[in-house]
């Protein structure tokens, strides 16, 4: 088996410094987002010369920006409509006690992630 290029271990150093990032969300002592580590891993990609900008462009599905930007424009409309807090009443009325409040709650929360939650619509 041949040795990986420099490329391809420079590509897997900042995949490891850029995932702990996206997939925690926030890590201590760094003013960063989900969003703000996924940028800077993918500015280190293209400045560190792993991947040029033609590359990296063919990279990027329209398609899947497209229905991203849509659910979130849905889950928006939604959260502003009082939905969301429409199904949480619902719920937790329909409980009878603390085990059937849970049940309803895991129920409706695992129903709408599976619904809106992006990585989840875009494997769809």
């Amino acid at each position: 088996m041949a040795p990986p290029d420099a490329h391809a271990t420079l590509a897997i150093v900042i995949a490891g410094l850029t995932l702990p990032g996206v997939a925690f969300g926030r890590l201590p002592f760094v003013p960063l987002d989900r969003a703000g580590f996924a940028l800077v891993g993918a500015a280190a990609l293209l400045v560190s010369g792993v991947l040029d900008l033609h590359e990296a462009a063919a990279l990027v599905d329209a398609e899947v920006l497209v229905l991203l930007f849509g659910l979130m424009l849905l889950n928006q409309a939604l959260a502003e409509a009082g939905a969301f807090r429409e199904l949480t009443r619902w719920a937790t009325r329909r409980a009878a006690g603390p085990y059937a409040l849970l049940a309803a709650l895991v129920v409706v929360a695992g129903g709408l992630s599976a619904l809106f939650l992006n990585d989840t619509v875009a494997l769809m």
